[in-house]
C-alpha cells in the first residue's frame, strides 16, 4: 500500500510569496540603504536569474539521483501556462526516504549560502536578488521536506508522478 507524501501546490506559493515580501523588501531595503549592496536588476534579468537558477536546482536534485544509480532518473521541462518552461526532475526507481530528503535539501544549501556570501562579499545586489529567488524556489521542497520528517529514513518511497512529493511504497 502506498502512502503519499505531498504539499499542497497552492500552500507552498503563498508561503513562497510571503517569504519574498520578507526577503526581498526588508532586508534588501537595508542592505542597499547601508550601502552593503550595490546595483541595479530589471525584471528581465531577474526572469533569467530565476530560469538559470531554476534549471541548476533541478540540476543538482538529477545529478544527487544519478551520482546514487536512481532508476529512471530524468532532467525535463513541464510548460507553465504553456509559455513558461520549467524545469523539473523526476525518477521511476525507488530510493530511501534518508536519500529522497538529502536530495531535498541541496540545492537550497548549496546555491542560496553561496550566492548569498557571494553578494554581500561583491557588494553585488544581483547576487543576493539571485540568492533570495533560489530561497524561495526551494520552499516547495522546503515543506516536502518537513512532511517526510515523520517517515522513517530506511522506509523505500518514490517521487510523486503528478504532485509536489512522494510516494512511500515499503
Amino acid at each position: 500500500m502506498e502512502n503519499e507524501v505531498t504539499v499542497d501546490a497552492w500552500k507552498a506559493n503563498l508561503i513562497a510569496l510571503i517569504l519574498a515580501l520578507v526577503i526581498l523588501f526588508i532586508p534588501v531595503h537595508f542592505l542597499v540603504n547601508h550601502g552593503l549592496l550595490a546595483g541595479v536588476v530589471d525584471l528581465s534579468t531577474i526572469l533569467v536569474m530565476i530560469f538559470v537558477g531554476s534549471f541548476v536546482h533541478e540540476l543538482i536534485h538529477f545529478s544527487y539521483y544519478y551520482r546514487n544509480h536512481v532508476t529512471g532518473v530524468r532532467l525535463g521541462f513541464a510548460w507553465l501556462c504553456k509559455v513558461i518552461p520549467t524545469p523539473y526532475t523526476t525518477f521511476d526507481g525507488v530510493v530511501e526516504a534518508r536519500q529522497y530528503r538529502t536530495s531535498l535539501l541541496l540545492p537550497t544549501l548549496i546555491l542560496v549560502p553561496s550566492a548569498m556570501l557571494l553578494g554581500v562579499v561583491l557588494h553585488s545586489y544581483p547576487l543576493f536578488v539571485f540568492a533570495s529567488s533560489m530561497l524561495i524556489g526551494g520552499v516547495g521542497d522546503m515543506l516536502v521536506w518537513r512532511a517526510m520528517c515523520d517517515v522513517p529514513s530506511d522506509s523505500k518511497v518514490r517521487d510523486h508522478p503528478s504532485k509536489i512529493g512522494a510516494l512511500v511504497v515499503g
